[in-house]
């Protein structure tokens, strides 16, 4: 299993490379002078792209937000164990962890990303009308090392007038990002939840990292956006 500063690098392919990424595996060879094959190989199934870069081309490997395998999946469901009761017109702030994806770049254009955890999907809402979400519960993060989580922090704000017990929340993935902080540890940008009633919540990412006070080395091009969350929670 790759280290942090192994799986979030710089490469240039000069002959043959293989990363051994928890439960993924890259495979990058070189054909010719100009031409790469990289075979991400995720459960038993790979993809295979070609590549046309040169031996001293840089790949970088980035962190990125949980996505769906060969699903069309923008949304995160995360359980929280056990649930919490927010008293009426209170406020709290959720500290979790969330699995990392890594994604192959080209200068900034991603070519491939290849799930470093275990995936699993839920449907948020009724069969015929709700959202397929790539499903995080503390099973799935028991399985995670500390390279493929990320800390996301969430600040909750119930304006009801009654209390609401937060089991699940549904976050738009197509909203986050991973930053690497300068002791390597990965951190999302910070989401903000409003409940309006017991069934109604509202889901917006911010374009900040969860922790503040931190050094970075990496960080991501954050896209605010938000959800409404019809269903409960």
């Amino acid at each position: 299993m790759a280290g942090r500063e192994l799986i979030y690098s710089e490469l240039t392919i000069q002959d043959k490379v293989e990363l051994d990424l928890h439960i993924s595996k890259i495979l990058f060879m070189r054909i010719n002078d100009h031409l790469v094959e990289v075979n991400a190989i995720y459960d038993n199934k790979s993809e295979t792209i070609m590549l046309n870069i040169n031996r001293d081309d840089i790949i970088y490997l980035r962190p990125e937000p949980p996505s769906g395998l060969k699903v069309n999946v923008n949304k995160v469901m995360v359980l929280i164990t056990g649930g919490i009761i927010i008293p009426p017109t209170r406020s709290l702030t959720l500290d979790l962890k969330i699995p990392v994806d890594v994604g192959i770049y080209l200068g900034n254009t991603l070519v491939l990303k290849t799930p470093l955890s275990r995936v699993k999907y839920s449907l948020y809402g009724p069969p015929n009308i709700g959202v397929l979400c790539r499903y995080v519960n503390g099973k799935i993060l028991s399985t995670s090392t500390p390279e493929t989580t990320g800390i996301i922090r969430i600040d909750v704000n119930n304006l009801s007038s009654e209390n609401i017990k937060l089991n699940k929340l549904v976050l738009p993935s197509e909203g986050l990002g991973v930053y690497i902080a300068e002791d390597g540890k990965l951190v999302f940008n910070r989401v903000r939840v409003r409940v309006h009633d017991s069934i109604k919540a509202e889901v917006e990412t911010d374009d900040a990292p969860s922790l503040n006070g931190v050094g970075y080395k990496y960080s991501p091009l954050i896209k605010k956006a938000s959800y409404l969350m019809l269903y409960g929670y």
